[in-house]
């Protein structure tokens, strides 16, 4: 189900939806909470905060600790303020959920939230995949989510804006180099487990739809963390990369650890943008349903 407040502000329009079936559920909007609790046996769950009209407390008409059993897929849309999508693990029991979906511009960094988001994704025991799209993100603020993580398997990542006339890698750079596996260094030994890195287009698109960021595969950073990643005893190290880069990559400088056994795939980015490619990504279940990638 997508969107349907729009709907709900015509008087004379009267909806009768079947709740209790809904398996998955894109919503915009702050009044979230309020349709939740009506639709218990939800799969894939995005709701997307609105940064112009913010609820002072969205989740002040749920019911104590309501649980959403189904759930395995969650994806968190919000402006720069984090505080009430975060507040949402506080709110619900979420015993089952495997995928958690970010989507913000700029990752900001405040202690007390990453604390807090902690204590409470400690209980999302099956939690291994983590996706993450922003604009930019603070040094501190990627630490601070990646301490959150520590059983994640998978890791996607999608830098929208990180093309800069000064320094063109900043944010890679950034995620990279906190990325790299350090063994006597505890502010360089985040996700242990972590063992495929999704890397989603690089570079702002122009408006003559052209993109110029350095490739990866020649980024200092990158090979970095991949040669301390590779260097982990076997059953730890980095096991798969998926690329989805503009122009083809220059594999020469990483073929070495394709010899060593790591797995490196490459597939063309799409120009396109948007919430619908995300939630059918997160869901494997969607994978065959060909009208839905069609439309």
């Amino acid at each position: 189900m997508d969107h349907w407040d729009w709907l709900l502000t015509f008087e004379k329009v009267q909806i009768s939806l079947p709740r209790q079936q809904l398996t998955h559920f894109l919503y915009i909007g702050d009044s979230v909470a309020s349709h939740l609790p009506l639709c218990p046996n939800l799969v894939y769950l995005r709701f997307e905060f609105n940064e112009n009209k913010p609820d002072p407390d969205p989740w002040s008409q749920l019911p104590n600790a309501p649980c959403l059993e189904s759930l395995e897929g969650l994806c968190i849309s919000f402006p720069n303020a984090f505080h009430h999508p975060i507040e949402f693990f506080e709110k619900y029991e979420v015993p089952n959920l495997k995928s958690l979906r970010l989507e913000t511009g700029y990752l900001s960094h405040d202690p007390e939230i990453w604390s807090y988001l902690r204590a409470n994704m400690s209980r999302c025991t099956h939690l291994t995949r983590l996706s993450l799209r922003c604009d930019h993100m603070n040094p501190h603020g990627i630490r601070g989510l990646f301490g959150c993580a520590s059983n994640i398997h998978i890791l996607d990542v999608e830098l929208l804006n990180f093309f800069d006339l000064q320094d063109n890698d900043a944010d890679w750079n950034v995620f990279f180099q906190t990325l790299e596996w350090i063994d006597h260094d505890p502010e360089h030994r985040f996700l242990p487990q972590l063992h495929t890195l999704i890397l989603r287009p690089t570079g702002m698109i122009h408006e003559d739809d052209t993109c110029t960021p350095k490739p990866i595969t020649t980024n200092p950073c990158f090979l970095a963390m991949i040669l301390s990643r590779m260097a982990r005893p076997l059953d730890q190290r980095i096991r798969k990369i998926v690329a989805y880069p503009f122009e083809p990559l220059d594999r020469q400088l990483i073929q070495e650890y394709i010899d060593d056994g790591l797995v490196y795939e490459e597939y063309p980015a799409s120009r396109k943008s948007g919430p619908l490619g995300a939630w059918i990504d997160d869901d494997p279940a969607l994978y065959d349903w060909h009208e839905l990638h069609a439309s």
